[in-house]
């Protein structure tokens, strides 16, 4: 198998110079996305809107070819059908439904992909963004596609569920996050087109980079320094510090962990501060916006105002560590959270003395499954006893619990699934000979 022999498309491209402007796109994905370009691919189409638009784009990847979109076009596109509506939908949450008139964008932009790509014969999709582009490729022998949010339980007559599997049926290998996940696609794809004409469909467990698992030589005065820097946060060592890292997004529930807080604070007299960093996320999105009044209603409410801190920057992967190895508790409230790697960054990079709280419906729960920390979906209750109970455990159940997560992290960090996606490719590759 020639190895590089994929075209690989991606909404969300790395980090690129053009037109004098700097292009930054986040998210835990980013790590993948680059290893299958430096394992796989020899093209890379990733989409930016127009304002970017030169003949000259610099970036660490000579395999980076951007997709331009009209600033219109691709407002329409990301910021209203994608962030309003179909995301929100396939979620489990209702979307607005006057951003579903923007589909007429969503094709578009599905088309113009699929044109790029062209008639090339093995090509490689990644995310929800792109499930309409298998539609419209014309010719190819291999399309591989890795769905990276969870895949509900849906009711047959879900309009948004039917036209994702009608696209994704036009694929030949369809990677889930969970077998959860994959046992509702097939569920629903066989009510639709019967057993015997899916995909092959299989799980392939996505974990943090293993940048995050190795020895890194913190100090505790960096610590320090960063949490003054970044929230304003005086250190003492009779204190328990409490860390959130999520994008401002809807699905991270960070209000719900507010309320949590509200509870706490009336019930116990801890010594804690939560420090949540969540850089802004689809500010263009009056979704989204919403999502942030809610965030400051809850916080006008909380009675102590020196519990919890706020950052909206974007801090970097050292920086990241240092956060991670030093907090006594990481607490991701997030509901239909697929696989959410701030969780497994914290249990890579902790001392080994910490504590992850996160939700039943959030697919690290899923592979954590002997974990003591896991609260009810949407109850704010449940969240502050799981964040009282992590917090007043002894320190040998919590260097318990650290230990067992470790192995289990290490086994799926993201350089082991790459080498998984190239063992299927390769078997795929020698049935098609």
């Amino acid at each position: 198998m020639d190895v590089k022999s994929y075209i690989f498309a991606s909404n969300r491209g790395p980090h690129f110079y053009a037109n004098g402007l700097s292009h930054f796109a986040a998210g835990g994905t980013q790590d993948v996305y680059k290893l299958i370009c430096k394992e796989l691919a020899k093209k890379w189409i990733c989409i930016a809107p127009d304002k970017y638009e030169s003949d000259t784009v610099i970036s660490d990847y000579k395999e980076l070819d951007v997709l331009f979109v009209n600033k219109t076009t691709y407002n329409n596109y990301y910021y209203r059908y994608v962030s309003e509506y179909l995301y929100p939908n396939i979620l489990g949450s209702k979307g607005l439904k006057s951003a579903a008139g923007a589909q007429k964008e969503f094709k578009e932009v599905s088309r113009a992909i699929a044109h790029k790509i062209g008639n090339h014969k093995s090509i490689i999709l990644c995310d929800y963004h792109l499930y309409k582009v298998p539609e419209y490729i014309i010719d190819s022998e291999q399309i591989h596609f890795f769905w990276f949010l969870p895949f509900l339980k849906a009711p047959k007559d879900n309009q948004i569920y039917r036209d994702i599997t009608y696209g994704l049926m036009k694929v030949d290998t369809l990677w889930f996050l969970h077998e959860d996940y994959k046992k509702n696609f097939i569920e629903f794809a066989e009510a639709m087109y019967g057993p015997n004409n899916l995909p092959t469909i299989e799980t392939l467990t996505l974990g943090p980079s293993a940048f995050f698992s190795k020895n890194h030589r913190v100090d505790i005065n960096e610590f320090k320094h960063l949490i003054l820097k970044e929230f304003r946060v005086q250190y003492s060592p009779q204190c328990s510090y409490l860390i959130t890292v999520a994008r401002l997004d809807f699905v991270k529930k960070i209000p719900l962990l507010l309320q949590a807080m509200s509870i706490i604070e009336n019930d116990r007299k801890l010594n804690i501060k939560l420090m949540i960093l969540a850089p802004h996320h689809r500010q263009n999105s009056s979704f989204y916006q919403a999502e942030e009044l809610k965030i400051l209603k809850h916080l006008d409410q909380l009675k102590r105002n020196d519990q919890v801190f706020f950052s909206h920057n974007t801090l970097n992967r050292e920086e990241l560590i240092v956060l991670y190895k030093f907090t006594n508790l990481f607490i991701l409230p997030s509901s239909n959270d697929a696989m959410p790697l701030t969780p497994l960054e914290y249990i890579l990079a902790n001392d080994g003395n910490g504590a992850v709280v996160v939700s039943d419906s959030a697919g690290t729960s899923k592979i954590m499954p002997n974990t003591t920390y896991i609260f009810k979906h949407d109850n704010p209750l449940s969240l502050a006893n799981k964040i009282i109970e992590a917090l007043l455990a002894n320190s040998e159940d919590r260097a318990s619990w650290m230990k067992q997560n470790k192995q289990i992290t290490y086994r799926i960090t993201s350089n082991k699934w790459i080498n998984k996606i190239m063992e299927t490719l390769k078997l795929f590759e020698e049935k098609i000979i």
